[in-house]
């Protein structure tokens, strides 16, 4: 009797893991959602990448004409602040491709948690994350997009929660840490483009008040048009405010990477 009971304790304990492993390796809430804000997050990089290269045109037409004021702008000149305004955009296209393929995984990271198999499939996946991961890279390595606190060279080794199985389990596993450096890579680039974009918007700024406000003041004529001139002055000083696009990647930046750490754990 006693052993017929000691079998059937073992057999309901039995039945209690199988249960607990199955229901476990199906929860993957915090995975749909980190996938979820992967692909929000690359939306706002867009518009911040849009919003900088803009800005960095600008500003430099601007100058130009700042300097025109001062002596005529010859094509030595001309051609030397154009290409400072080239070699930028050239860069921030290759920020745009790297976003472009972080959004794809996420994409596809997002089709296979929420597939009716996420144990299987996946190699997909370990390709973007490997596209990513070589982008990453190269931009890491440009002086652009400077690591000032060492937040790269902290990454340890992550340990995906156990309730991954399958194809998805292994992708973490394979790809922990690179996953960790890109999330991190994007603090780091979106605080670039905020200080980059931030500088530009300035001197935008500066040099518009130099060519259309300060003239009309310091004509011997009274402006002519205040209220037109009033109105010219607030649009300029827009510039000089925060901006919202630029706030919300850096802040989205912030949340992709807290939203990874609770997902893993990391051995510093």
């Amino acid at each position: 009797m006693q052993l017929l009971k000691s079998r059937h304790h073992l057999k309901q304990v039995f039945i209690g893991a199988l249960a607990l492993y199955v229901s476990g390796c199906c929860n993957l809430d915090a995975y749909k959602n980190f996938a979820k804000s992967g692909i929000a997050h690359s939306e706002k990089v867009e518009k911040a990448i849009a919003v900088a290269e803009t800005v960095q045109v600008d500003a430099t037409s601007w100058k130009l004409l700042g300097l025109d004021r001062l002596s005529p702008v010859d094509d030595k000149m001309y051609l030397s602040k154009a290409q400072i305004d080239r070699d930028r955009l050239e860069l921030y296209a290759k920020l745009r491709e790297h976003n472009a393929l972080l959004k794809a995984y996420f994409s596809a990271l997002s089709d296979l948690v929420n597939s009716d198999a996420p144990e299987q499939g996946g190699k997909a996946l370990d390709g973007l994350a490997a596209q990513v991961g070589e982008l990453g890279k190269e931009l890491r390595g440009n002086p652009f997009f400077k690591d000032e606190g060492g937040l790269i060279g902290k990454i340890g080794q992550a340990i995906f929660r156990a309730e991954l199985c399958g194809a998805l389990r292994d992708h973490f596993e394979q790809h922990a840490k690179s996953l960790e450096i890109e999330v991190a890579t994007q603090e780091l680039l979106c605080a670039a483009l905020a200080k980059s974009a931030k500088s530009d918007f300035l001197d935008a700024g500066q040099q518009r008040e130099a060519v259309q406000i300060l003239p009309e003041l310091q004509s011997e004529k009274a402006v002519e048009k205040p209220e037109d001139w009033v109105k010219k002055r607030a649009e300029i000083y827009q510039l000089y405010k925060p901006n919202s696009d630029l706030q919300q990647a850096s802040a989205s930046a912030k949340g992709l990477r807290a939203q990874f750490d609770a997902i893993a754990g990391k051995q510093n």
